[in-house]
């Protein structure tokens, strides 16, 4: 485990597949617990099984960037994981809309 993340928690938007699946799958490799966020819940669902196998941590939740945050659905698993030190997103920004 990386040691400048001292709790090993990691958060990764966009994880159902791709980039997003290869990074979460380097964390749990690497001794993180990891909270997998995307909209595609059976694929997240599916990859949280796969990296729990060992019996690490892993955790799926839908999960649509592109709203305001905090969400309810994304501050649940604070609670389960505490609060994450580091995180990736593979989502693309959303096209910009007025405010």
């Amino acid at each position: 485990m990386n040691p400048h993340t001292a709790s090993g928690i990691a958060v990764v938007t966009g994880a159902a597949g791709g980039m997003g699946a290869a990074i979460a799958r380097k964390l749990h490799t690497d001794g993180h617990r990891v909270l997998l966020t995307d909209l595609d819940t059976v694929a997240v669902d599916a990859l949280a099984a796969e990296l729990s196998a060992d019996g690490a941590t892993a955790r799926g939740i839908k999960l649509d960037v592109s709203r305001k945050l905090p969400s309810r659905r994304a501050s649940r698993p604070v609670k389960t994981f505490g609060v994450p030190p580091l995180s990736s997103s593979t989502t693309p920004p959303s096209p910009a809309r007025p405010i």
